[in-house]
């Protein structure tokens, strides 16, 4: 399909990452699996403005074991997705660590030129929550990307997080202006 999108999920374990690619790509949540060192890949079908998408979903499955193949992952995707949990500050500050390898593989100082989203997952923990959603939103503020809360576990704000990632990239391929991103923030 010449409409394909590479969109590349990255956090630590135990953030969602699988949870959220099975919930969204198959409408199914896997409550148990195994944890494995190697990415898993997601494949759906999209709609946006009359034209069909095909997105290829890597799920880094919270390990950043392979530094080379993760980076290559980085510069050769169309959309990043950094995952934390809110019921942790630890997920939280190591997703702030993943976004510094971002900025470093794609050599720039915050994402305003890259289609990425800071994703808040098991939102439905709240009395648990120890990242606030402020917190999560001055992050992406100050990065120049998209922020949504969700809950895999219930599909929610799963589709309207994807599909507005994937229309700000189709957006910005379409206008193909120096502003990239930032048209649709």
């Amino acid at each position: 399909m010449e409409n394909k999108i590479l969109i590349k999920l990255l956090g630590v374990p135990c953030v969602g990452c699988t949870s959220i690619c099975t919930r969204y790509t198959m409408d199914i949540f896997v409550e148990n699996y195994y944890q494995c060192i190697c990415e898993d890949y997601y494949y759906k079908t999209v709609t946006i403005k009359d034209k069909k998408y095909e997105l290829d979903i890597y799920d880094s499955r919270g390990t950043l074991i392979c530094y080379d193949f993760t980076e290559l992952m980085i510069k050769h995707s169309n959309i990043i997705v950094l995952v934390y949990s809110i019921d942790s500050k630890t997920s939280f500050n190591e997703m702030c660590t993943i976004l510094n390898l971002v900025h470093k593989t794609l050599e720039v100082d915050t994402l305003r030129t890259v289609p990425a989203v800071i994703c808040g997952n098991k939102n439905d923990l709240e009395n648990k929550r120890e990242v606030s959603y402020i917190e999560g939103q001055k992050l992406a503020e100050k990065e120049g990307c998209l922020f949504y809360e969700i809950l895999a576990l219930k599909n929610t704000n799963l589709t309207e997080m994807f599909e507005k990632a994937v229309s700000c990239y189709v957006n910005t391929k379409s206008n193909e202006t120096e502003q990239k991103y930032e048209i649709c923030k």
